[in-house]
């Protein structure tokens, strides 16, 4: 079972998102936290460097322990827009917030099994000799 889980773990982490409020339990490269999604996946491990963030940080961490830099990338760019905007409206205190994906694309503050299975599966016609078979 475990294998089949890890096999479709790809598929499950579109599934989750964090709304960041104080970031302290938000993995600042593995946790989808900015609209850009993961920020190793869309990285790869030299990230670490560009950014000069460790992998292991969070998003506070990452808020404090660097200086800013200037960056020939776009997508560096953008991650440092998007990291300044977070720093700047995130409230101390107050626990971050999992998001999980529903019906239309929308993210709930609630899992439910059920959205999930009708998001992932393929819908077919219903078949009018299933009552014969």
């Amino acid at each position: 079972m475990w294998r089949k889980i890890l096999k479709v773990r790809a598929l499950a982490r579109t599934f989750h998102k964090v709304d960041v409020r104080c970031g302290e339990n938000t993995s600042f490269w593995f946790d989808i936290w900015p609209d850009l999604g993961c920020l190793h996946d869309k990285l790869g491990a030299r990230g670490v460097i560009y950014l000069g963030i460790l992998l292991n940080a969070s998003v506070p961490s990452a808020w404090t322990n660097r200086r800013r830099r200037r960056h020939q990338s776009d997508t560096l760019r953008q991650i440092e827009v998007v990291l300044e905007a977070q720093r700047q409206k995130s409230v101390q205190g107050i626990l971050d917030v999992s998001l999980w994906r529903s019906k239309g694309d929308k993210f709930n503050t609630s899992f439910s099994s059920k959205n999930t299975w009708f998001l992932i599966r393929l819908a077919s016609p219903l078949v009018l000799r299933y009552k014969g078979i």
